[in-house]
């Protein structure tokens, strides 16, 4: 089995500390210069996202940009490179890994979203960070405070976070 390559602890920790001092919501131009701090390149800039090439995990690894209102809605960061068949196991410990920097730079997470690999810790400007383990890798990602708080809200409402949107609906 191949090592699956990822995000080191120490690449991590900048990232982790940048967004979660960051204001919410965060201004597409706070939102690249931060990106340009943390030694990003931009490789896309459109009215609704960015596309940033992080050098996290490995030369490929990508950061893509949603923009809500030209501001911070969700970003994804691609921690690992793409998990072949068969790698479950090397999945799971390149999560644990990830979450252990995580828990180290922001102490214990705030929760976990059931039936998902999906782990966050809530920031003080209103913002979430979440690390989730999908199906071919590992996701650090950045919620704004509007994705934030539909996520809270969809919890409080006791809506199924793992549910398949358009699908939840009862035949007519």
């Amino acid at each position: 089995m191949t090592a699956l390559a990822q995000a080191a602890a120490h690449e991590l920790t900048p990232v982790v500390e940048a967004f979660s001092q960051a204001p919410s919501p965060l201004p597409r131009a706070d939102l690249a210069t931060l990106a340009q701090e943390l030694g990003w390149r931009l490789l896309s800039d459109r009215a609704k996202g960015m596309t940033f090439l992080t050098g996290l995990g490995s030369a490929r690894s990508r950061a893509d940009v949603v923009l809500v209102d030209d501001h911070l809605g969700e970003i994804k960061i691609a921690v690992t490179d793409r998990a072949g068949s068969g790698s479950d196991a090397s999945l799971r410990a390149a999560e644990q890994a990830v979450l252990a920097a995580v828990t180290a730079t922001l102490g214990e997470p705030s929760g976990a979203l059931s039936g998902r690999a999906r782990t966050f810790w809530e920031l003080d400007a209103g913002g979430r960070l979440v690390v989730q383990r999908i199906t071919d890798r590992v996701l650090l990602i950045v919620l704004g405070r509007r994705y934030a708080d539909i996520e809270r809200a969809e919890a409080r409402l006791g809506v199924d976070p793992d549910r398949v949107v358009g699908r939840d609906r009862e035949p007519p």
